[in-house]
C-alpha cells in the first residue's frame, strides 16, 4: 500500500493538511485517522470501483464471495447490478461518451490512490458519473458513493449531447437543469439516479 511506512500524521501532512510532526502522540487519535483510514482504502475503494465498472459500461458481478457476509457492501451492490440488470440490453451495445464533470464542492471529495497506473494520491468527488449512448437512446448515470445525500452542480459539453426536455429521471435522488450545459444533483448516499432520453 502506498502509505504502508507512514504514520496518520504524516498522510495527512502529504495530503495538505496542517500538522505539527513534534506534537505528544495521541492513540486515540491515531486510532481514529486508522481507522478512517481503513475505511478510505477498502469499503471506499469498493465503492469507488463498482461504481466506475457501472459507469464504464462493464460487467458487474466479479467480486469477494464474502460479499454476502458484509451487509453494507452488499446493499450497496445489490443496488448497481439491479440496475445494471434492469438496462442490460442499453448496456450490451452501449457506447461510452465524454462523461460530465462534477464541481464537488470540498467537503464532497475524499483522498484516494485507487486510480490504475497511478502513483500519488488523488482527490475524488464522491459522485461519480458517466455518460453512454446506445442509438437515439442516452443515458446520464450519477453513484453517490458517501455515505451522506449530497447536492452538487454537474457541467457536459452542450455540443457533444444535450439532455431532452422530455427526460425521463430515476433512482434516489432528483435533478435541477441550470442552463443547457449544466444541472444540479441531489442523490441519497451509497445510491444513484439515472437521467433517460432519446435524441
Amino acid at each position: 500500500p502506498l502509505f504502508l511506512n507512514k504514520t496518520p500524521k504524516q498522510i495527512l501532512g502529504n495530503m495538505g493538511f496542517q500538522v505539527d510532526l513534534d506534537a505528544e502522540i495521541s492513540e486515540n487519535y491515531d486510532e481514529f485517522i486508522l481507522e478512517w483510514m481503513a475505511d478510505i482504502y477498502t469499503y471506499m475503494q469498493w465503492k469507488y470501483n463498482l461504481a466506475q465498472s457501472l459507469l464504464c459500461g462493464q460487467q458487474m458481478g466479479w467480486v469477494n464471495a464474502d460479499l454476502v457476509d458484509m451487509p453494507d457492501r452488499l446493499e450497496f451492490t445489490k443496488k448497481l447490478v439491479r440496475f445494471r440488470y434492469e438496462n442490460r440490453e442499453f448496456f450490451r451495445n452501449a457506447r461510452v461518451m465524454r462523461p460530465p464533470t462534477v464541481l464537488a464542492d470540498k467537503s464532497h471529495r475524499f483522498y484516494s490512490d485507487i486510480a490504475m497506473r497511478h502513483v500519488g494520491v488523488l482527490i475524488q468527488p464522491y459522485i461519480c458519473v458517466g455518460a453512454l449512448q446506445n442509438g437515439n437512446k442516452n443515458m446520464i448515470i450519477l453513484v453517490n458513493t458517501g455515505k451522506e445525500k449530497m447536492t452538487d452542480v454537474v457541467t457536459f459539453n452542450s455540443a457533444e449531447y444535450t439532455i431532452a426536455d422530455n427526460r425521463r429521471v430515476y433512482g434516489d435522488g432528483s435533478i435541477k437543469m441550470l442552463n443547457s450545459g449544466s444541472f444540479e444533483c441531489t442523490i441519497d448516499g451509497e445510491s444513484y439516479i439515472c437521467i433517460e432520453w432519446n435524441s
